[in-house]
């Protein structure tokens, strides 16, 4: 979750992708292989805050982006496109990936 105002420090676009353990993107029923402030509709909660969730199954909470993800192992990229000097100087971090349980 990037909390509201957090979201990567960019000038131009971030972007999450999955990718296999051979570095190919994830097939999906959705086509989906990224989630990112240019592959609308990014999702925001009602506090601001930009929630992504990695499963292999849909998630039934609103307001999340869903990024499907195969049942064996997978990685993730997040790039940031002209980034700006918070992340260029280490001052901003991703957040995290928080295991969560089915609900």
């Amino acid at each position: 979750m990037f909390p509201r105002g957090d979201a990567p420090p960019v000038r131009a676009f971030w972007a999450l992708t999955m990718y296999d353990l051979s570095g190919y993107l994830v097939a999906n029923r959705q086509h989906r292989y990224a989630i990112g402030s240019s592959h609308p509709p990014l999702r925001r909660r009602a506090d601001g805050s930009i929630v992504v969730v990695l499963s292999r199954t849909r998630p039934r909470q609103p307001q999340v982006n869903w990024l499907p993800a195969p049942t064996g192992a997978f990685r993730v990229n997040l790039r940031l496109y002209w980034r700006k000097a918070r992340a260029l100087r280490g001052l901003w971090r991703p957040p995290p990936i928080v295991p969560i349980s089915p609900s």
